[in-house]
C-alpha cells in the first residue's frame, strides 16, 4: 500500500464555519483556525502569545521534520509528546500505523505520526492512495461508533420514521441557529427512511441556559413535542429530573471530537460536522427523497 501524507498550510486568519454553531461561553471562545480550534481567554495577550510561539514551535519543527525527538520507543514518543504539546498528550495512544517505520499517535481529538527513530513527526493527515481513505478520520469514525453505542437508545430523544433505512446520531445545542434549522428538516429526512437520534451538547457547557434548556427538554413529559417547540417555537418549559442523561451525553461529544453544533454521526461512522438540507444529507446517505 503507499500512503500519501498531505501537507497543511499555515494561515493567520479566523473565519465563519458554514453551517455550524462552534464552541462559545462566557469565558472562552473557539475559533476554527483551518484544523485546528484555538481557545481565546479575552483581555489575555499573554495567553495568546504564548500560544503561537508553541503553535508556531511545534508547527515549524513537526511538519518540517526537523525536531529533535530522539524516541526509541512508545514510551519515548510519548513522553517527547508531552514536552512539545503538554499535558493534553499524557493520554493519547501510541500504537503501530499501517506504515513501516511509523507510530501512530491517537490524541483523542486528532492523529499524530512519529517516526521510530523519533526524528520526524506528521503533524496532519495520512491517505491510503490504494484505498483512498484517511487513515486518521477512518480512527476518528471507529471511535465515533464505539462511543455511541455505548450510549442507551432510551436515553436519546428519536424521531423515528415507520420503516428505518439509515439512523443519523445528532449532538445538538438548542440554542444553535444552524441545529433549529436542521431540525425543520427532519420530517423530510423521516419521510425517506432517516431515523434522527438526538444527544445533548451544549456548547456553553455545564451550569449555563443553554444546559437547563436540554435538561427541561429532557424532562418534559412529550419529549418530541418539547422538542419541537424549542427549536421550531422559541418555547421552553422549565423542568427538571434526576437523573438525566444531558451531562454523560456532553462528555460523549467531547469524546467524539464534537467542535460545534450539529454535529452529525451517520451509522457507518461518518461524521458531518455542520447544517446540510435535507436533499443534500439524504444524498450523502444514498436515499432518495420522498416523493409527495
Amino acid at each position: 500500500m503507499r500512503y500519501l501524507p498531505v501537507r497543511l498550510s499555515l494561515i493567520i486568519a479566523f473565519s465563519k464555519v458554514q453551517g455550524r454553531c462552534v464552541l462559545n461561553s462566557g469565558m472562552y471562545e473557539a475559533y476554527p483556525f483551518r484544523d485546528l480550534i484555538i481557545t481565546l481567554k479575552p483581555n489575555t495577550l499573554n495567553h495568546m502569545t504564548q500560544f503561537f510561539k508553541r503553535f508556531l514551535t511545534v508547527t515549524a519543527g513537526l511538519i518540517i521534520g526537523q525536531a529533535a525527538l530522539a524516541a526509541d520507543s512508545i514510551e519515548d514518543v510519548k513522553l517527547t509528546l508531552v514536552e512539545l504539546l503538554g499535558p493534553r498528550a499524557v493520554s493519547s495512544t501510541v500504537s503501530e500505523s499501517p506504515m513501516e517505520g511509523v507510530y501512530q499517535v491517537d490524541m483523542g481529538d486528532r492523529v499524530v505520526y512519529v517516526s521510530k527513530a523519533g526524528n520526524h513527526m506528521l503533524l496532519g493527515d495520512v491517505f491510503d492512495t490504494d484505498r483512498r481513505v484517511s487513515l486518521a478520520e477512518e480512527i476518528k469514525q471507529e471511535k465515533a461508533l464505539a462511543v455511541i453505542e455505548d450510549l442507551p437508545e432510551e436515553q436519546m430523544i428519536v424521531f423515528a420514521p415507520e420503516e428505518t433505512k439509515r439512523t443519523i446520531t445528532v449532538y445538538t445545542d438548542v440554542d444553535c441557529p444552524y441545529c433549529r434549522k436542521l431540525h425543520q428538516e427532519v420530517p423530510a429526512l423521516m419521510a425517506s427512511g432517516v431515523k434522527v437520534r438526538y444527544l445533548w451538547y451544549p456548547r456553553s457547557g455545564a451550569g449555563t441556559p443553554s444546559f437547563a434548556k436540554a435538561i427541561s427538554i429532557w424532562c418534559a413529559e412529550d419529549q418530541l413535542a418539547a422538542m419541537d417547540d424549542a427549536k421550531l417555537n422559541d418555547k421552553i418549559v422549565d423542568a427538571s429530573c434526576e437523573p438525566n442523561p444531558v451531562t454523560d451525553q456532553f462528555k460523549s461529544g467531547q469524546l467524539v471530537g464534537v467542535r460545534g453544533t450539529p454535529t452529525i454521526v451517520v451509522d457507518d461512522g461518518t461524521i458531518i460536522g455542520g447544517y446540510l438540507p435535507a436533499k443534500n444529507l439524504l444524498a450523502s446517505l444514498e436515499l432518495e427523497p420522498a416523493t409527495e
